[in-house]
């Protein structure tokens, strides 16, 4: 039910979102746009929408803070030139947020909403390159801060995580530890 509800929720944001695809910017910058917006969208409306998330909003805000402001200082300090001649290029903010969001929504329901999402922010990244705002190396940046952030300061429910098994015999023991990440 959960990958319902987000589905739909992707969706409806996308309705919202259609603007970008009326400007005079090529379908694939567009779409990328659109993409930028709706991750990290998906991501904070689901904190409010899903009657299980608890405390996942304030998890949302810090690690979306964190990921918007270390993005825009790493801009600042660096002052890398963008392909077409623009300023601030380095690390995407277009990327980081699109990651941070995907990572956000994989952490918290699982691969079946992660694969698409991840998808989606890895076009984000290839659009922004297409388009020559950046170069492989501002996207990938972008990337890797995106998830992160999105890894560490993003919890999953705790009977998820860790699954120890403990068995022992005459011969000896095996502990099996497995971790979902």
């Amino acid at each position: 039910m959960k990958f319902l509800q987000i589905l739909l929720l992707l969706l409806l944001l996308l309705l919202l979102s259609t603007t970008c695809l009326l400007s005079q910017r090529s379908v694939v910058e567009s779409v990328g746009d659109v993409f930028h917006v709706l991750l990290p969208g998906a991501a904070g409306a689901s904190t409010l929408l899903d009657p299980n998330a608890g405390d996942a909003w304030l998890e949302y805000g810090i690690g979306g803070s964190i990921t918007l402001g270390t993005t825009l200082a790493v801009k600042r300090l660096t002052k890398k030139r963008r392909p077409n001649g623009g300023q601030n290029a380095f690390p995407s903010g277009h990327t980081s947020a699109s990651f941070y969001g995907a990572t956000f929504l994989t952490r918290k329901y699982g691969w079946k909403v992660g694969v698409p999402t991840l998808l989606m922010a890895g076009y984000t990244g290839w659009s922004r390159v297409y388009a020559q705002k950046h170069d492989w190396w501002d996207v990938g940046a972008g990337a890797i801060l995106g998830t992160a952030v999105g890894y560490l300061f993003t919890s999953t429910p705790v009977s998820d995580q860790v699954e120890v098994d403990l068995s022992v015999n005459g011969d000896g023991g095996v502990v099996h530890l497995s971790l979902m990440f």
